[in-house]
């Protein structure tokens, strides 16, 4: 039987997609990863799910509306690591025998010197160096060509990608007059654009999930700007800067932009 990874994070697609290096890493040792998430990120199970890496689904509340193994250690640990933030058994990984826990979601809190991204990595004693080469997904290039052509575009195509939407709501940006507008699509997931985002002339976007996804797919090349999520314009992209490896034009504020 295999020896389980329970990962505790629950936030954004853009951590699951950030922490991809440690479920690989136990992955590679012979660990089963359970990393429950949001409901409403269940479709990240069609695309990063594996034979050895799981996203048993958990509700806004935290309750588990998924079982399995060790699902009532998971909900303790999740417990006692989410109201103790004074103990620092849970600034390492816990080696219970039979599993590992990681709680990677509220690591910040009891490692702030380390920001909110990389403190994951230092908990899991793991170099957060080059995690873009360990997203592989399942990607369904189908879907992808189907929006390419919902949205007009092919391979000669020259436009500005611009996404206005973060998880703190709408910042509007500004049409510099060859703009494609990311927005939900019925039919169509986050992923689905992942076509759009490659074959973009310049990438425009607050700071949200798709700033990790640029890492990713986006060629090296290409102009890309990143505005703070925050109306007060204090820079949300701070905590993961220092792992953000293309060249990044930062803004405070959307009317900071230059764009012709």
């Amino acid at each position: 039987m295999k020896k389980v990874c329970l990962i505790h994070q629950q936030q954004g697609i853009g951590d699951l997609l950030f922490i991809q290096k440690i479920v690989r890493k136990y992955s590679d040792d012979g660990f089963e990863v359970i990393c429950p998430i949001l409901n409403q990120h269940k479709i990240v199970r069609q695309y990063f799910s594996t034979e050895s890496a799981r996203y048993p689904l958990i509700s806004e509340k935290g309750v588990l509306l998924e079982t399995f193994d060790f699902a009532r250690e998971h909900v303790y640990l999740v417990t006692q690591c989410e109201t103790h933030f004074g103990d620092s058994l849970f600034t390492k990984p816990i080696d219970a025998g039979d599993f590992v826990f990681l709680a990677l979601g509220p690591s910040y809190k009891r490692l702030p010197g380390d920001g909110i991204m990389r403190s994951k990595y230092r908990l899991a004693g793991i170099d957060s160096t080059g995690w873009q080469d360990f997203v592989t997904m399942k990607r369904d290039l189908a879907g992808e060509n189907s929006l390419l052509k919902l949205l007009g575009l092919d391979k000669n195509s020259q436009y500005t990608l611009i996404n206005e939407y973060s998880s703190n709501g709408r910042i509007e940006i500004k049409d510099p007059g060859d703009a494609i507008y990311m927005r939900q699509i019925k039919g169509y997931t986050l992923f689905d654009w992942l076509s759009v985002l490659e074959g973009c002339s310049r990438l425009v976007t607050v700071d949200t999930s798709l700033v990790l996804l640029a890492e990713v797919f986006l060629k090296k090349n290409i102009l890309a700007y990143l505005i703070s999520k925050w109306p007060t314009g204090d820079p949300s992209y701070i905590g993961f800067q220092p792992d953000l490896a293309l060249p990044w034009i930062y803004a405070r504020h959307a009317s900071d932009l230059k764009l012709d």
